[in-house]
């Protein structure tokens, strides 16, 4: 049900078919051969999650760059270091999470409780938690360093690419939430994207950059042209703001439509086209999405302008 199609092209396919020795390093679960994410990939390899450990994956990488053969290099490399269970120190203890798991199970389990008594759990749970994420957060600082260190040592950075993001962020209080699922708030949304190429100043873009950004911008860097069905773009081109989108797709199907600091939920994305929406944020004055607005005119103008971009994205 959610395996990649084989039809659809991925940026490892691309890359390995013009000449790219490809690699990946994967803590598994989504990112794993049972999901088809092992299209275009000489070589994949994963560690499951009772072995899960930040130093096996940097060898794996390191590894995998040292078999040289005078091919160019894709390598990706995923961790779920930051990740739940949420562990402490290079050796990964996740003894203190699995207290507060035990503590807190009416919180994790937040469906059986009444509002009220989510948000009183939640306010007591939010400021124990955090240090621990922070801790993983940290890890992955470290390991970072560690691998660009190494890209350093082979040369690697002087000519090659790297982009370093994520696929959420993570929500310990903020508008009554926890962890990431649920609603489609910027504490989850809002990610790293950072990106080192020759001929890239340092500096931060002035435009939304999203997920769907990654693979035509690493395939220009290629010297490739990007796939016509990508709905991203190359971001050394983009000059202009332009709408991100988000969905939830599980038992609640939602969106997140953003654009020049406005943002949209709604569930009823069949009502775009009609200038539905379900809730409204000024993001520029309202960055915590504490203050929903109801009845905006940019907010509807907003669905109706970009209903067929959302069609398209479904």
């Amino acid at each position: 049900q959610f395996q990649l199609p084989d039809r659809l092209l991925t940026l490892a396919e691309r890359l390995a078919r013009a000449g790219y020795r490809t690699g990946a390093v994967s803590d598994a679960a989504f990112v794993s051969p049972n999901f088809g994410l092992d299209q275009g990939f000489e070589l994949f390899q994963t560690n499951d999650s009772a072995h899960w450990d930040l130093a096996w994956t940097l060898e794996r990488a390191r590894e995998f760059l040292a078999a040289d053969d005078g091919r160019p290099v894709f390598l990706l490399v995923h961790t779920y270091r930051a990740h739940m269970p949420y562990r402490v120190g290079a050796e990964e203890d996740d003894a203190a999470y699995s207290a507060l798991q035990q503590r807190y199970e009416l919180l994790v389990r937040k469906n059986t409780l009444a509002p009220a008594e989510f948000r009183v759990l939640l306010a007591e749970a939010g400021p124990l938690y955090a240090p621990l994420y922070r801790a993983g957060v940290q890890d992955v600082d470290r390991g970072f360093g560690e691998l660009w260190a190494e890209l350093e040592r082979l040369g690697i950075t002087r000519n090659g690419v790297l982009l370093f993001t994520s696929d959420h962020g993570e929500a310990l209080g903020e508008n009554d939430d926890f962890f990431h699922d649920g609603e489609l708030w910027d504490s989850k949304l809002r990610v790293p994207l950072v990106l080192s190429a020759p001929g890239f100043a340092a500096g931060e873009l002035a435009h939304s950059a999203t997920l769907l950004d990654v693979a035509p911008t690493l395939a220009r860097l290629a010297g490739l042209a990007p796939d016509p069905d990508w709905l991203g773009q190359d971001l050394a081109t983009v000059r202009t703001e332009r709408p991100a989108l988000a969905f939830r797709l599980q038992e609640i199907v939602q969106l997140a439509l953003v654009e020049n600091g406005h943002k949209i939920l709604t569930r009823d994305l069949d009502g775009l086209e009609q200038g539905r929406f379900e809730a409204a944020y000024e993001l520029g004055t309202d960055p915590r999405e504490e203050h929903a607005l109801t009845a905006v005119e940019w907010a509807a103008e907003l669905a109706r302008r970009n209903a067929a971009l959302v069609r398209r994205a479904r």
